[in-house]
């Protein structure tokens, strides 16, 4: 996971004695993932999703790139977790990453208001998912849903309340402008 983080820190880790290859590392957490079920392989694969669906679309300029990542993802809900944890809130929430990426809001707004509802006891769970949600009704311009949903994450959550703050801001003021 060194490999991940910026080059300019990266230089400062190597350094320190620490070496990271992305693609080894990669390669690495996918052997472990093809591996029996424990919870190393388990681990590697939530490591993976996250990877292929959060991080990579971020900085990733190709469709095709992100595209693949997706259908690696989706090999891994398939193969490792969806046999075992079919219902669980951190599958529900990479199915809706998934969905939100190939475009399909509905369902993707349907997974992660499963995926918030299943990780109630979960605060950080739950408010990631509403954050999801958020991100879904705006792209439905559902802007009065939009906001509400920014203000909830902004009374709720303990760090990005300037952001929540400007996205709830921009979502009343799309919705002052509509109507």
């Amino acid at each position: 996971m060194l490999s991940l983080i910026p080059p300019t820190a990266l230089k400062i880790v190597n350094m320190l004695g620490f070496h990271g290859d992305r693609y080894d590392g990669i390669s690495s957490l996918r052997n472990v993932c093809k591996s029996t079920c424990n919870f190393r392989s388990l681990f590697a694969s939530v490591i993976l999703l996250w990877y292929y669906l959060s991080l990579r679309p971020t900085i990733v300029y190709s469709q095709e790139y992100i595209y693949s990542g997706v259908r690696l993802a989706e090999s891994i809900i398939e193969d490792v977790l969806g046999p075992q944890f079919t219902d669980s809130w951190i599958l529900l929430y990479f199915t809706g990453l998934i969905n939100k990426i190939k475009g399909n809001s509905e369902l993707a707004l349907e997974n992660f208001q499963s995926s918030a509802v299943k990780s109630a006891h979960l605060r950080e769970c739950k408010l990631l998912a509403y954050y999801e949600i958020g991100w879904c009704h705006l792209a439905q311009w559902n802007w009065s849903r939009a906001s509400q949903i920014y203000i909830d994450l902004m009374t709720e959550a303990r760090w990005s309340k300037g952001f929540y703050a400007y996205l709830a801001a921009i979502s009343m003021g799309q919705a002052a402008e509509v109507k």
